[in-house]
């Protein structure tokens, strides 16, 4: 399930606005259709030993309780070490105009 990989804490940020841990739960499980979905120019940074800046250009064919998401968009996560696992805290999502 989507909540194990994601901290307690995390926030999640679209041009829709920003949610916490439980709202991207709630949003994911009721209702998405994920046709397809890929990554492009993956790049990862550690910040640190407990923590990890992931930046990538998602292609996805996504559906979510109706509304379409962008085909294309440039995103990035953070990651925490927390409890022996990374974790997802932090993922932002910017639809691509190029």
């Amino acid at each position: 399930m989507v909540s194990s990989n994601l901290a307690d804490d995390y926030t999640f940020v679209n041009s829709d606005g920003v949610l916490n841990k439980s709202q991207i739960v709630e949003f994911t499980v009721s209702g998405c259709e994920v046709k397809s979905y890929s990554l492009d120019n993956l790049k990862f940074v550690m910040l640190n030993k407990d923590s990890a800046l992931v930046t990538y250009t998602a292609m996805q064919d996504t559906v979510c309780n109706g509304k379409t998401f962008p085909n294309k968009s440039n995103s990035s996560a953070v990651y925490v070490m927390r409890g022996g696992k990374w974790l997802s805290a932090m993922h932002m999502e910017t639809a691509a105009t190029n």
